[in-house]
């Protein structure tokens, strides 16, 4: 299982939108920030986990499709 933070730089469009909180479950934000140095973030909004990567070198693949900020809602994977 690909970590959090390859899966934001290098996941495509249907592998992001399906991205889960690893800790609560829920759905995520996920940001990528074009400018200055660059920067990718995907942070849950309920319980706050998350991950920011600096000084991306080149636009995720999904930001073509999804834009550079949306949250997630995936299938639960909870029973």
């Amino acid at each position: 299982m690909e970590t959090l933070g390859r899966m934001v730089r290098h996941g495509s469009a249907q592998e992001i939108i399906n991205i889960r909180c690893p800790n609560c479950g829920k759905g995520m934000r996920i940001t990528y920030v074009p400018h200055g140095k660059k920067a990718l973030g995907a942070v849950c909004p309920s319980c706050l986990s998350g991950k920011w990567i600096n000084g991306v070198s080149q636009e995720p693949p999904w930001v073509s499709e999804l834009g550079n900020s949306f949250e997630t809602g995936g299938p639960s994977t909870e029973v």
